[in-house]
C-alpha cells in the first residue's frame, strides 16, 4: 500500500477539486463541464462557483447534501470538498422520517438543500442552511470572506459519507477517506479512462455513489458530464443522439430500456465509444443487443459494492464467460473462503473476500447486524462468489440471500442470470416463497421482452439445460413491469408483498 503524506493528499486533493478546474477554466473556459437539461455550466463558471460557495460554507467537518440532480449539486459537493469536509449525500425522496433519523446520525455542520426540503426535516440544533434556489446556491447572499484560504486535509480524513440499504433496508452510513476515494479514481483510470473533450451521459441519481462518482470523473478529466434530472428513456436517448455523447454511464434496468426504445425507432448510437454498466449483473442477451445499438462502444461492466469500491471488470474485448463478472481490477485482490475461513477450491461458491486500497473507513452507526468486516486488511460484503481455473469471478447471490430448499442451498441470484439470458425475457426476478413440505420453494416472475412468451415447460427446460432440478423455480409469475427504485434497481419487496397478497395481480404460468 502506498503511503501519502498530508501534503500529497492536499495536492491530490486540490489537483482533482480545484487544480483541474483552473487549467480548464483557463485553456477553455467556454467549454462544458456540467449540463443539466438545457441549463449548462463552463468549466470558467465552475471554477468561480466551486470557490466562492466553499468559502461560503466554510471550514466544515461534515457538509449534508440534499439536492436532487441539477447544476448546484455538482457546485456544492466539490465546494464542500474544497472547505475540507467530508460530504453525506442524501437521498431527495427519502421520507421525513428517514431524513431526520439521518440527520440525526450524521450531525452536519452544514446542509445545503432547498427551501422546500429544509421545511421537511428537522434541522439539527447546530447546523446552519446554506439554501439552493433556481439551480444554483444563493452564496452570494451570504458574507463571504474572498480571502480566505482552503484547509488542508490528511490522507485517511473522511471524504465521502455515501448511504446503502444493505440487507436491512435502513439507511446505513458509510465513510470513504480521500485515500479510498483517490484509489479509485486511479484503478479507473487504468482500466476505462476518460479524455478531455468526452462528452459523458450520466442519468442516473447523483445520490448513488457510481453516478456521483461517474460526474467527478468526467470533470477532473476535462470532459463534459450531461446529467438528467430524473431518469427518462425518451430524455436519454434524445440527449444521446443530439449531443453526440462518447460514453455511458447505466445500470442495466436503463440500458434494457434504452435497448427498447432503440430498438423501436431503429437507432443506433454510432457516437458512443465506451459504455460503462454496474449495478447488477448485466443479462449476456441484454448485451449483445446494447452492442447492436451502441455498434461501436467498447462494454465495461464492473463489479464493487458501496464499502467495498470497484472489485472486478468484465471487459467485452477480453472474451471473459458472459455470465461472470470477470476479473479483478489490477489493483485489487479477491478470495473465496470457506466458512471456516479457509480457502475454497476452484468452482467451490464461497463468500468473497476483497483486499484494496479503496475499501471504505466503516460505517459512522454501531451496527450489530453488519454485512460488511474488515479482517487482517481483507474486507466482505456478505457476496457468495465463485472462481473458475482461469481467475474469472462468477457471484452466486449475497449471504442471507440464500435459500434452503429440500434441504439444499440455493442462491436465487442462480436461477434469475439463466432466466435474464433467455431472449423472450426483459427482466427476471427469483424469490422464495413459503413451502410445506420443502421449506421453501423458488418462485420466477417474468416480465416479457416485446410480445414473446414461453410455457411453463419451456422456462423450466431452458434452466435445467444450465442449472440442477433443485436449483430451478418450480413456479412462473408474469409481470407487466416491475417496480424499480430510485438507483433503477428491482423493488423485490414490493413484488414478494404482490406474491404473497390474498388477491395478487401477478398471473400465474400453468
Amino acid at each position: 500500500m502506498d503511503v501519502l503524506t498530508v501534503e500529497q493528499a492536499s495536492r491530490r486533493r486540490d489537483e482533482l477539486i480545484t487544480d483541474r478546474f483552473g487549467t480548464w477554466a483557463e485553456r477553455c473556459p467556454q467549454e462544458t463541464a456540467l449540463a443539466v437539461g438545457a441549463d449548462r455550466l463552463a468549466y470558467g463558471e465552475l471554477d468561480g462557483l466551486v470557490r466562492r460557495t466553499a468559502r461560503a460554507i466554510g471550514p466544515s467537518s461534515r457538509v449534508a447534501l440534499l439536492l436532487p440532480n441539477g447544476i448546484a449539486f455538482g457546485e456544492a459537493f466539490l465546494a464542500a470538498l474544497l472547505a475540507g469536509a467530508a460530504v453525506a449525500v442524501l437521498d431527495p425522496d427519502w421520507t421525513c422520517d428517514e431524513l431526520d433519523s439521518t440527520l440525526d446520525t450524521i450531525a452536519p455542520d452544514v446542509i445545503v438543500t432547498t427551501e422546500d426540503r429544509l421545511a421537511r426535516c428537522k434541522l439539527p440544533r447546530k447546523s446552519r442552511s446554506l439554501i439552493c434556489t433556481g439551480d444554483r446556491c444563493r452564496a452570494s447572499d451570504l458574507n463571504i470572506d474572498q480571502t480566505a484560504s482552503f484547509p488542508r486535509v490528511f490522507p485517511e480524513s473522511p471524504f465521502y459519507i455515501g448511504f446503502t440499504s444493505g440487507t436491512t433496508g435502513v439507511p446505513k452510513a458509510y465513510v470513504r477517506s480521500h485515500r479510498s476515494w483517490l484509489a479509485s479514481m486511479d484503478a479507473a483510470a487504468e482500466e476505462f479512462p476518460v479524455f478531455p473533450g468526452e462528452r459523458v451521459l450520466i442519468p442516473g441519481p447523483l445520490s448513488q455513489s457510481m453516478f456521483l462518482y461517474a460526474v467527478l470523473e468526467t470533470l477532473s478529466a476535462g470532459a463534459a458530464a450531461f446529467v438528467l434530472a430524473r431518469f427518462d428513456t425518451d430524455a436519454a436517448l434524445a440527449v444521446l443522439e443530439r449531443e453526440s455523447m462518447t460514453r455511458l454511464h447505466a445500470v442495466p434496468t436503463m440500458l434494457a430500456a434504452l435497448a427498447d426504445a432503440a430498438e423501436a425507432r431503429s437507432v443506433r448510437a454510432e457516437s458512443v465509444g465506451t459504455l460503462i454498466s454496474a449495478g447488477d449483473k448485466l443479462p449476456p442477451s441484454l448485451r449483445e443487443r446494447v452492442q447492436e445499438r451502441f455498434p461501436r462502444a467498447a462494454i465495461f461492466e464492473y463489479y464493487g459494492a458501496s464499502e467495498l469500491s470497484f472489485v472486478s471488470v468484465a471487459p467485452a474485448a477480453e472474451g471473459w464467460p458472459s455470465d461472470s463478472v470477470g476479473r479483478p481490477f489490477r489493483s485489487v485482490a479477491v478470495e473465496v473462503r470457506r466458512e471456516d475461513g479457509s480457502p475454497a477450491p476452484t468452482d467451490d461458491v464461497g463468500q468473497l473476500w476483497v483486499k484494496s486500497d479503496m475499501i471504505c473507513s466503516g460505517y459512522l452507526q454501531d451496527l450489530d447486524d453488519v454485512g460488511f468486516r474488515v479482517r487482517d486488511g481483507w474486507a466482505t460484503v456478505g457476496d457468495m462468489a465463485r472462481l473458475d481455473a482461469t481467475g474469472a469471478l462468477f457471484l452466486s447471490g449475497r449471504e442471507g440471500g440464500m435459500v434452503v430448499t429440500g434441504g439444499r442451498n440455493v442462491y436465487p441470484a442462480e436461477a434469475e442470470a439463466v432466466l435474464r439470458d433467455q431472449p423472450e425475457v426483459a427482466e427476471a426476478l427469483v424469490i422464495a416463497l413459503p413451502d410445506t413440505r420443502l421449506g421453501n420453494s423458488l418462485c420466477a416472475v417474468i416480465q416479457w421482452r416485446n410480445s414473446g412468451q414461453l410455457t411453463r415447460d419451456e422456462l423450466t427446460g431452458r434452466c435445467l439445460h444450465r442449472l440442477s432440478r433443485y436449483k430451478c423455480p418450480r413456479r412462473y409469475f408474469i409481470i407487466d413491469r416491475f417496480p424499480l427504485t430510485r438507483s433503477g434497481k428491482i423493488a423485490s419487496e414490493q413484488v414478494r408483498d404482490r406474491l404473497l397478497s390474498p388477491v395478487s395481480d401477478l398471473q400465474e404460468i400453468v
